[in-house]
């Protein structure tokens, strides 16, 4: 009786823990920011679950979760210019799985949409434009190659990733190259330094010739004024005369023009 009581206590508590244990593979969480595939017996379910604590069937069935949060990326493709030189491209890619999209990126790409499907093509959109300009303007249009690059991405995805953003960190070049484009900077700079000279002499001189046609337009007004009108430099004598009378005379004699005093002091004047 005995071991039959004891046959029964282990039994009771074997079920205790199948039960258990299939009571606690019934329910998964699903995570903020997460959805999650169902997979029964290799068939997957096309309805994604939501956030939370979710039903599942006991050891038949399995609940991935899948990221729907934004994710950002970094990465470095080397490409060749229009004049064929090696550039190192270094960038950021902000990008997230739209929740309908769940499932078919599961199937499709196991889950990992980066690898699989945003990376490659990534690369392959950088190579295409910076082909089709020289490293100089890759240099200096970086916002012209980010907006490029994001367009492509996008389109190449074909909206089963949703691309949020894009940002170009760096763009490496070789230390030969570096320096050749500064001193192209600095040549062009000095010319823009003399071509600013140049045109700010250019610009006086004209000045001065405007200034100088002023003045002699303004004098033969003047002497044309004056002929017409005797009386106006009578006029301006007047105007310019301090109260004090003059102490010499101009007079001719002889033809001679003499200076005389007006105001004789001294013997000779008594």
């Amino acid at each position: 009786m005995e071991s039959i009581r004891t046959a029964k206590t282990f039994g009771l508590m074997v079920l205790l823990v199948l039960v258990l244990i299939c009571l606690f593979s019934s329910f998964h969480i699903v995570n903020p920011g997460q959805r999650g595939v169902s997979v029964v017996l290799g068939k997957v379910d096309p309805t994604p679950r939501p956030e939370g604590i979710v039903f599942k069937k006991p050891f038949i069935e399995n609940i991935i979760n899948v990221t729907v949060k934004n994710i950002s990326q970094a990465d470095v493709t080397s490409c060749f210019s229009k004049d064929l030189q090696q550039v190192e491209i270094q960038y950021n890619v902000i990008y997230r799985t739209p929740v309908d999209k769940v499932v078919a990126l599961y199937q499709e790409y196991s889950g990992n949409p980066w690898d699989t499907l945003v990376q490659p093509r990534m690369k392959e959109g950088l190579k295409q434009i910076a082909a089709r300009y020289r490293a100089e303007e890759l240099v200096q249009g970086r916002e012209v190659l980010r907006k490029e690059s994001l367009a492509h991405l996008r389109n190449a995805v074909g909206g089963l990733v949703s691309i949020e953003d894009l940002n170009i960190v760096d763009i490496g070049l070789s230390s030969e190259l570096e320096k050749a484009i500064e001193l192209k900077v600095v040549v062009e700079q000095q010319a823009l330094a003399k071509k600013f000279e140049l045109d700010k002499a250019i610009k006086d001189a004209e000045i001065q010739v405007t200034k100088a046609k002023g003045e002699a337009e303004s004098a033969r007004v003047i002497g044309e004024a004056l002929a017409k009108n005797p009386v106006v430099v009578q006029l301006e004598i007047v105007k310019k005369w301090n109260g004090v009378a003059p102490q010499t005379v101009v007079t001719s004699e002889g033809g001679a023009s003499v200076l005389l005093p007006t105001n004789r002091t001294g013997p000779a004047a008594k």
